[in-house]
């Protein structure tokens, strides 16, 4: 049995943080000491004393890497905009997201336009139909309105695309530009 901390003389002279940390040292060993040093001497940061918590808790094994990053990057963020954004760029470099879903998300965060054009088939069993789907955010709708596009969603959509197509044609159309590449 140990003799609790108060009952050594070493223990009744000292006071306040000097006396915690002469206590923690007697009590306790290994992860358990070290989590209560970090807590007594940065007791009065709460932001380092969270990070460094954090950082005993993946030193540890506690935590993944991928867990540790989000983490961190969550307690560092100035505002709720770049927390989200932080989040985004370790889903995307731990794999959890493919890279269309990240340009979608980080334009829907900073609410700027983005369009993605995931398939374009053509069929030519049926007099060589070529058809697109596309990918787009609010934001693109509204900058095609801003640049005088009207109607509605769809009418706006197949406006911009034949405008691409028709920009297409007359570029290939010019001297020296090509647009087929052979790959044989």
């Amino acid at each position: 049995m140990k003799i609790p901390f108060g009952f050594w003389p070493g223990a009744w002279g000292l006071k306040g943080k000097t006396r915690e940390i002469a206590q923690a040292e007697y009590e306790l060993t290994g992860a358990a000491l070290e989590q209560k040093l970090i807590e007594i001497n940065l007791r009065d940061n709460p932001e380092l004393l969270a990070e460094k918590l954090l950082d005993l808790q993946h030193t540890q094994g506690k935590i993944s890497d991928y867990d540790y990053e989000i983490r961190k990057a969550e307690l560092h963020a100035k505002d709720e905009t770049a927390k989200k954004l932080a989040v985004l760029d370790i889903e995307l470099a731990h794999g959890k997201i493919e890279q269309t879903a990240y340009d979608r998300q980080r334009a829907d965060l900073l609410q700027e336009p983005w369009v993605s054009m995931p398939k374009i088939n053509w069929d030519p069993a049926h007099n060589n139909h070529t058809y697109f789907e596309l990918d787009f955010n609010s934001y693109f709708i509204s900058y095609l309105i801003e640049n005088g596009y009207t109607g509605t969603e769809d009418e706006i959509l197949n406006k911009w695309l034949n405008d691409i197509c028709q920009n297409i044609i007359s570029d290939m159309s010019q001297p020296g530009m090509d647009f087929i590449s052979n790959n044989s």
